[in-house]
């Protein structure tokens, strides 16, 4: 019959750390992880990609133009703009190995 308390402590602890899990996912708590909310549609992250361990490639949609920016430990750079297929070249980045 003990069995039964420990296996029910058990359970309850596991259902606690997946509903943790969801609101933290849910609510965008994780460090580094992108926050929309439903007014912030004049500065949109379209895509991003991580090269390496410091340095991300980034797209960025500002007042309707695609920006695609580089980010790492020198800061944050513009690589170029105004090309429309950003979002696909980032999104495809490291796919064609393999």
């Amino acid at each position: 019959m003990e069995y039964l308390g420990v296996f029910s402590v058990l359970f309850l602890m596991l259902g606690a750390l997946a509903l943790m899990a969801w609101l933290v996912r849910r609510f965008g708590l994780l460090p580094g992880a992108h926050r929309s909310k439903p007014a912030d549609k004049e500065l949109e992250v379209v895509a991003s990609r991580l090269l390496d361990a410091r340095n991300r490639l980034v797209v960025v949609r500002w007042h309707g133009k695609d920006y695609l920016i580089g980010t790492g430990a020198n800061g944050v750079t513009l690589i170029d703009t105004h090309r429309p297929d950003f979002a696909d070249m980032v999104a495809n980045t490291g796919k064609e190995k393999g």
